[in-house]
């Protein structure tokens, strides 16, 4: 498991606001890839048991996530 933190502004880790990573969750989701939403968290939670596919569509629904909020 891992997570990303989401921040408006780097210099004083301000969090970003709660509609923002619902935004990454959506998208991602529609990429085919379920992520949790934990305050200004995006939570990734893959199988035990994964393959080099599963770790390539992790990345691309991540990135998709990223555009979405206009962060890529």
């Amino acid at each position: 498991m891992c997570a990303i933190e989401l921040v408006s502004d780097r210099t004083t880790i301000t969090p970003v606001s709660r509609a923002v990573p619902l935004v990454f969750q959506k998208a991602a989701y529609e990429d085919g890839v379920m992520v949790r939403v934990s305050g200004n968290n995006v939570i990734l939670s893959p199988p035990l048991v994964v393959d080099t596919h599963h770790v390539q569509k992790i990345l691309s629904a991540t990135e998709t996530g990223l555009k979405a909020l206009g962060a890529a």
